[in-house]
């Protein structure tokens, strides 16, 4: 049986921000660094996925469209406990092609016309990709998302301590609450500063319940983090144009 969204596992998702000791308020995304060390060294987890805000230009049309895409990490469909209502999502690992593509299904309506998708290949930014799946209507994260692509990461991610460019989502795992998970990412965080002090000194890790972001109950710093990121889509939409 096919799943859209479990919103009883909301009340065990998390997104995971970064902060600073000089300004606790303020949240960032994390580093690609900080995110593969997050994933491979915690224990309040039960699985951590990871996502960027993307702009595509969908191509090899009489008028280039600006498209909203967001990059997910193998894991993503599977934290949120979502399945396409039309072929697959991407695999819990790292083994998925990066020309394969999930639709929303806004997106498969407004520009496939609801014709049978899978294996269809459109271009995006120039590049061929070929539609695997097609999310149910009501799943929409990011919110306004039209597609998704695999997000991987490769050698030098594991270096990267720089670019906070990092959306990440984590699910508790059974029994474990917020207070517990940002014990441990304090830990987490200090050995960061430890190991990588030129650019994690003053770092801290905060996890926030992703039901404050879905239903608004959220601090205006947060909003503001998330609105950034669609706001440098916009822009960029815009100097295309």
């Amino acid at each position: 049986t096919r799943r859209s969204s479990d919103l009883n596992d909301i009340e065990h998702l998390v997104a995971v921000v970064q902060t600073t000791s000089e300004d606790k308020n303020a949240t960032y995304p994390l580093t690609p660094a900080d995110y593969l060390d997050l994933k491979h060294h915690n224990e309040s987890f039960e699985s951590i996925a990871a996502y960027q805000y993307k702009r595509h230009v969908l191509t090899r049309l009489e008028s280039p469209v600006s498209i909203m895409g967001a990059a997910v990490s193998p894991e993503f469909f599977h934290l949120f406990t979502a399945s396409p209502q039309i072929g697959y999502a991407f695999a819990d690992s790292d083994s998925g092609n990066v020309n394969d593509l999930v639709v929303s299904d806004m997106f498969w309506r407004d520009h496939l016309h609801s014709e049978p998708a899978m294996g269809y290949t459109i271009e995006l930014d120039s590049r061929s990709y070929r539609i695997v799946g097609v999310m149910p209507k009501n799943f929409n994260f990011p919110v306004g998302t039209d597609v998704w692509t695999l997000l991987k990461f490769y050698r030098k991610a594991a270096n990267d301590h720089v670019s906070h460019d990092i959306q990440v989502i984590g699910k508790l795992r059974r029994g474990n609450t917020v207070a517990h998970s940002n014990a441990e990412l304090e830990t987490i965080a200090h050995r960061l500063a430890m190991d990588s002090p030129d650019t994690n000194k003053d770092g801290e890790l905060r996890a926030i319940p992703l039901r404050e972001l879905i239903t608004g109950r959220m601090t205006g710093q947060y909003v503001l983090f998330l609105l950034a990121g669609v706001l440098f889509v916009l822009i960029m939409a815009c100097s295309n144009v």
